[in-house]
């Protein structure tokens, strides 16, 4: 390829046969547009699964807007290892409203707009496709609070019935990346989860790996742990830096939770649910819990009356069963709408969950 390319998402399909479109490449092509390129064929017409490359229509411009840089990769660790700039992700395609297409979430540069830091404007836009050569009009996916605090790379991750972006949060005043959260029911719509608060933060003494920038790629869920590999550099964004490959470790269900924090040891807070419908026949939670601390789990119908009251929640746990008391059975609930009504104390809860 020409050294202009960059920024390159590789995508393999899980087609049985070998075909040239088993394969696909997305990449930025000097610095201004996103590309497309299949393998090519070998003479019985299969690919060489990435050995040689062929331009589709001399590379088509998958988002010709103002001006798109294109960098690390959701999928692609390595990449993030290298240090490359920018992201783009492609979603699966069982978002909602485009169940069987291509979702690419990408990065839109506006270089004429203010800022602090002088001029450059970046948030995250979306296009679709249901044939990987045609795409639709980009629309703003999900862009920072204000210029200074720019949203830069957005790896994606489909998890639990939904969408988690790594938010790679760009300050662009302090010239420093960190990693935050949002997340989205359909990859359409997108929710901060506490902007400002990092899910991965910088290291806290210049000069150390991470002080400078985090760089998120796609997660790894594991049964028993989550693993992010990042770019780690050692400076600011807009300076010589040194690049690195850091890892953070998360527990099952870790990327956030709820939890008390006002009151002291002796106070406890609450968190009701709107009314879900039961799917299973148990109940399941996943809580960090301190020595005196608990987790209580009350069962409440449509009109707030309580059904069942669970023992407390005394350990930390991962996907552990309720046991209610009384003797009450909760299979019962099956198929019905009930609300939750969980009271922490010294604890954080990350999930609940209906299992057999």
């Amino acid at each position: 390829m020409q050294s202009s390319i960059r920024s390159v998402l590789l995508i393999k399909n899980k087609e049985t046969a070998l075909s040239a479109k088993r394969l696909k490449l997305i990449f930025t092509e000097k610095g201004s547009s996103i590309m497309l390129r299949f393998p090519q064929h070998t003479h019985d017409g299969r690919a060489k699964d990435g050995e040689n490359w062929m331009s589709l229509e001399v590379s088509r411009a998958v988002v010709p807007v103002e001006r798109v840089a294109v960098g690390r990769i959701a999928c692609s660790q390595s990449m993030a290892a290298a240090g490359a700039a920018g992201g783009h992700s492609l979603c699966p395609g069982a978002a909602y409203r485009d169940i069987g297409k291509y979702v690419l979430i990408t990065r839109q540069w506006n270089r004429t707009a203010k800022t602090i830091a002088g001029t450059g404007y970046r948030k995250k836009v979306r296009s679709v496709s249901s044939d990987f050569l045609n795409w639709s009009k980009p629309e703003l996916a999900i862009e920072g609070l204000d210029l200074r605090m720019q949203i830069h790379d957005m790896p994606v991750v489909p998890y639990a019935g939904v969408y988690l972006g790594m938010v790679g949060l760009f300050d662009v005043g302090a010239s420093k990346q960190w990693c935050e959260l949002a997340w989205g029911p359909d990859s359409i719509e997108w929710h901060r989860i506490q902007p400002g608060k990092p899910l991965i933060p910088n290291g806290a003494v210049m000069g150390n790996y991470d002080w400078g920038c985090i760089v998120p790629s796609k997660p790894i869920v594991r049964k028993d742990e989550i693993l992010i590999y990042c770019g780690a550099n050692d400076g600011r964004f807009m300076a010589w830096r040194s690049g690195y490959l850091a890892l953070a470790r998360l527990r099952p269900d870790g990327f956030a939770g709820y939890e008390q924090i006002l009151g002291g040891s002796n106070k406890t807070c609450s968190v009701t649910t709107k009314a879900v419908s039961v799917v299973d026949n148990s109940l399941c939670v996943s809580a960090d819990v301190a020595p005196s601390g608990f987790v209580k789990v009350t069962l409440l119908d449509k009109n707030n009356k309580k059904l069942a009251e669970g023992n407390l929640v005394t350990t930390t746990v991962s996907d552990a069963e309720i046991e209610w008391k009384d003797g009450f059975s909760f299979k019962k609930l099956k198929g019905k709408k009930i609300k939750l009504k969980f009271e922490l104390r010294e604890s954080k809860l990350f999930s609940f969950s209906f299992n057999q």
